[in-house]
């Protein structure tokens, strides 16, 4: 794994118009993340609306919280870890890569090579699930136990600020879901991803 600062790298061999790939269609890094605004909001009511439910307390006003600032400060690059840790090679390639866009103001994990769909899609979502839908099972489970409230409200703080970290990969994740063929390749040019089907090597 190396560390970027700027815009996704391109692989210079890979020339995926020249050789027949199909390009997602998909929007640019400023409108993604204005996309993802309503993802978002509907992903932080959703996962609210089911803590509350496990633990009989609204978590809402908890992400103000200073916890909440330093939960921020733990959970980015986790969550960028956890995208490269699902990447071949478990992020140790070279070709594993945590950028830094500042102009774009986007931290992002990418790939330089070729990935199945299904791991492609399994990368977007590992955080989400490993972050914010794991911790819903570990507030069940407390909340059974009468474990202290204190580390149930930790718990609800990292699925929520997560569950609205993920919003970018969930736009993502559809985008692959919707467009791509199961059977298909996918690879990264920058921003831009490109798939091909198996039959077409």
């Amino acid at each position: 794994m190396r560390l970027h600062f700027g815009p996704p790298p391109e692989d210079p061999d890979f020339q995926p118009e020249a050789q027949g790939w199909h390009s997602i269609r998909e929007p640019g890094p400023v409108l993604v993340q204005v996309i993802a605004i309503p993802v978002a909001l509907a992903v932080f009511l959703i996962l609210g609306w089911i803590i509350a439910g496990l633990s009989g307390a609204s978590p809402y006003l908890s992400i103000l919280s200073v916890e909440a600032v330093l939960w921020l400060i733990v959970l980015i690059p986790l969550h960028e870890l956890l995208h490269v840790f699902t990447q071949p090679g478990l992020g140790l390639s070279r070709n594993s890569i945590v950028g830094l866009w500042l102009s774009r103001a986007v931290i992002y994990a990418s790939y330089l090579g070729t990935m199945s769909r299904v791991r492609f899609a399994v990368c977007l979502a590992m955080p989400f699930v490993i972050l914010s839908l794991l911790p819903l099972i570990g507030i069940a489970l407390l909340k059974a136990a009468f474990a202290n409230d204190e580390l149930i409200k930790h718990l609800a703080l990292l699925s929520l600020l997560n569950g609205v970290a993920s919003s970018g990969d969930l736009v993502g994740l559809g985008l692959i879901l919707s467009q791509v063929p199961r059977s298909a390749t996918l690879q990264d040019k920058g921003w831009r991803t490109f798939w091909k089907r198996s039959e077409e090597w």
